[in-house]
Protein backbone atom coordinates (compact mmCIF):
# COMPACT_ATOMS: atom_id res chain seq x y z
CA UNK A 1 0.00 0.00 0.00
CA UNK A 2 2.67 2.54 0.87
CA UNK A 3 4.97 1.78 -1.99
CA UNK A 4 3.59 4.65 -3.95
CA UNK A 5 4.30 7.19 -1.67
CA UNK A 6 7.87 7.98 -2.25
CA UNK A 7 7.02 8.44 -5.94
CA UNK A 8 4.35 10.91 -5.52
CA UNK A 9 6.32 12.43 -2.56
CA UNK A 10 9.16 13.01 -5.22
CA UNK A 11 6.94 14.04 -7.79
CA UNK A 12 5.01 16.68 -5.48
CA UNK A 13 8.43 18.08 -5.18
CA UNK A 14 9.49 18.71 -8.77
CA UNK A 15 5.87 20.01 -8.83
CA UNK A 16 6.71 22.31 -6.49
CA UNK A 17 10.22 23.74 -7.51
CA UNK A 18 8.53 24.10 -11.22
CA UNK A 19 5.85 26.30 -9.44
CA UNK A 20 8.79 28.43 -7.48
CA UNK A 21 10.67 28.90 -10.60
CA UNK A 22 7.89 29.80 -12.78
CA UNK A 23 6.78 32.43 -9.69
CA UNK A 24 9.95 33.47 -9.74
CA UNK A 25 10.71 34.18 -13.52
CA UNK A 26 7.27 35.84 -13.40
CA UNK A 27 7.70 38.43 -10.73
CA UNK A 28 11.30 39.56 -11.91
CA UNK A 29 9.43 41.49 -14.88
CA UNK A 30 8.28 44.07 -12.15
CA UNK A 31 9.88 45.87 -9.77
CA UNK A 32 9.13 44.44 -6.55
CA UNK A 33 9.89 45.73 -2.35
CA UNK A 34 10.25 42.19 -0.48
CA UNK A 35 11.77 42.06 3.13
CA UNK A 36 12.51 39.36 5.22
CA UNK A 37 13.96 38.59 8.62
CA UNK A 38 15.01 35.57 10.03
CA UNK A 39 15.33 34.84 13.78
CA UNK A 40 16.27 31.94 15.54
CA UNK A 41 17.57 30.44 18.55
CA UNK A 42 21.44 29.37 19.89
CA UNK A 43 21.93 27.79 23.23
CA UNK A 44 19.42 30.57 25.42
CA UNK A 45 20.66 33.63 23.09
CA UNK A 46 17.77 34.66 20.05
CA UNK A 47 19.10 36.09 17.49
CA UNK A 48 17.21 37.85 14.04
CA UNK A 49 18.87 38.99 10.64
CA UNK A 50 16.87 41.01 7.95
CA UNK A 51 16.07 43.97 5.63
CA UNK A 52 13.67 45.60 7.52
CA UNK A 53 14.30 46.52 11.29
CA UNK A 54 10.47 46.30 12.92
CA UNK A 55 10.69 42.32 11.32
CA UNK A 56 14.11 41.81 12.97
CA UNK A 57 12.04 42.85 16.26
CA UNK A 58 9.85 40.69 15.08
CA UNK A 59 11.94 37.42 14.21
CA UNK A 60 13.50 37.95 17.43
CA UNK A 61 9.66 38.28 19.63
CA UNK A 62 9.17 35.33 18.64
CA UNK A 63 12.26 33.15 18.80
CA UNK A 64 12.19 34.64 22.64
CA UNK A 65 8.45 33.27 22.63
CA UNK A 66 9.72 29.51 21.54
CA UNK A 67 12.28 29.56 23.63
CA UNK A 68 9.87 30.15 26.55
CA UNK A 69 7.67 27.39 25.35
CA UNK A 70 10.68 24.93 24.58
CA UNK A 71 11.78 25.86 28.57
CA UNK A 72 8.11 25.56 30.12
CA UNK A 73 7.83 22.02 28.12
CA UNK A 74 11.16 20.75 28.58
CA UNK A 75 10.99 21.51 32.67
CA UNK A 76 7.41 19.46 32.72
CA UNK A 77 8.95 16.20 30.68
CA UNK A 78 12.01 16.87 33.60
CA UNK A 79 9.60 16.19 36.06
Amino acid sequence: MNHFLIPLGIIFVFIGIVIIIIGTILSSQGKSNTQFAVGGIIGFIPFGFGTSKELVYFAVAVSVILLIIFLVFGLRLIR
